[in-house]
C-alpha cells in the first residue's frame, strides 16, 4: 500500500513510534493515490500535536485546513443556543475531518478537540484545492469521505431513537477498537462515564450501572476513565443485540 512507503515516511518526518503508517493505510481520503499525489501531499503538509484538551478549531471559526488523525481521539463538541454542550462523535486514527468546510472557508459547526494527546496532519484548504483539481482520484476520495460521514449520522441518530443504552454504549465502545491500544491483556481506551453520557445522550448514572452490570459479568474492567474490554466477544453480542453472556 503506498502509506507504507518508507519515502511518505521520511517525507512526513513523523516519529518512528507513531502508528502513522498504519493509520494512513486506513485513511479514505488518500487511497489509492498516484506517487506524485503523494509527493504533493507530503510536502504541503503540516503536523499538529495537541495536548489532551486542546483545541484544532473552534465551533463558529472559520475552517482553514483539512485533517487526518494518526495518533489519539478527537471529540467533536457542539455547544446549543441555550449554552448546553453536546459530544457528537469522536474522530479515531485514520479519519479525514473538517474537509468540506476547509475547502468552502465556512464556520465550523462544532469545535474539535483533543479527548486524548493526538498528532494530526493538516492541509490548508486553498491549497488543497488545487491538488483535488489536479488528481481526480483525490476528488473521488473527497466525496467518499462526506458520504461516510453522512451514513455513520444517519446511523447514530437511528441508534439514538431505537435502540437500548447498553446496546448503543457496546456499539459505541466496539467503533473504537482499531484505535485502541493492545498490550495484551484486552483493548482498552480512555473514556469517562460524562463523556460516554454526553455521546450518547443519557445520564452518567446510566452509564455507571451499565459498566458495573458489565464489570460484574467479566465483560470490562474500569479504572479511572479508563475502559478495558476483557471479553471482546461479549462485548460483541451485546453490540449485536443478542443480550448478554
Amino acid at each position: 500500500m503506498v502509506a507504507k512507503s518508507p519515502s511518505v515516511t521520511e517525507s512526513l518526518r513523523i516519529h518512528p513510534e507513531l502508528d502513522e503508517r498504519t493509520s494512513l493505510s486506513r485513511c479514505l481520503l488518500l487511497r489509492r493515490l498516484p506517487p506524485s499525489a503523494w509527493h504533493d501531499l507530503t510536502r504541503t503538509a503540516n503536523t499538529r500535536r495537541l495536548r489532551t484538551g486542546e483545541f484544532l478549531c473552534r465551533q463558529a471559526e472559520v475552517v482553514a485546513n483539512v485533517y487526518v488523525l494518526l495518533r489519539g481521539r478527537i471529540s467533536v463538541v457542539r455547544v446549543s443556543s441555550r449554552g448546553s454542550q453536546v459530544l457528537l462523535r469522536f474522530h479515531y486514527p485514520g479519519d479525514a475531518f473538517a474537509c468540506a468546510h476547509a475547502v468552502s472557508r465556512s464556520p465550523a459547526p462544532a469545535s474539535l478537540q483533543a479527548s486524548q494527546d493526538s498528532v494530526v496532519l493538516a492541509w490548508d484548504g486553498k491549497p488543497f484545492i488545487s491538488l483535488l483539481r489536479r488528481y481526480p482520484r483525490m476528488v473521488e476520495n473527497f466525496a467518499a469521505v462526506i458520504v461516510q460521514h453522512n451514513r455513520e449520522t444517519w446511523a447514530h441518530l437511528e441508534e439514538t431513537l431505537i435502540d437500548s443504552c447498553e446496546r448503543r454504549l457496546a456499539r459505541a465502545m466496539q467503533r473504537g477498537f482499531d484505535a485502541a491500544p493492545r498490550d495484551g491483556r484486552g483493548l482498552e481506551f480512555h473514556l469517562t462515564e460524562q463523556q460516554m453520557a454526553e455521546y450518547l445522550g443519557t445520564s452518567p448514572y446510566t452509564i455507571s450501572r451499565i459498566l458495573s452490570r458489565w464489570r460484574r459479568e467479566g465483560v470490562v474492567d474500569v479504572h479511572r476513565g479508563r475502559v478495558r474490554v476483557v471479553t471482546p466477544e461479549a462485548l460483541c453480542s451485546l453490540a449485536n443485540g443478542f443480550g448478554r453472556l
